[in-house]
């Protein structure tokens, strides 16, 4: 997963407050991210893009509890 995420071109990248860490792509880091909707659509953002460019649906893993 994290390959597909750095080859979709999110490494380093601020999505909505979380930064995708450039040495571990699975990892987001909050920066000025105020609430989960922020995260919510950092996610979806990440999952889509990876969709349309490789054609792999990417599930999160452990489920989020809220």
């Amino acid at each position: 997963s994290g390959w597909f995420i750095e080859k979709a071109g999110f490494s380093d990248k601020l999505l909505h407050g979380f930064r995708v860490n450039p040495k571990a792509a699975l990892v987001l880091i909050n920066e000025s991210a105020q609430s989960y909707n922020d995260l919510s659509k950092a996610r979806s953002e990440i999952v889509g893009t990876v969709y349309d460019k490789f054609g792999y649906w990417l599930e999160q893993e452990p489920v989020e509890i809220q």
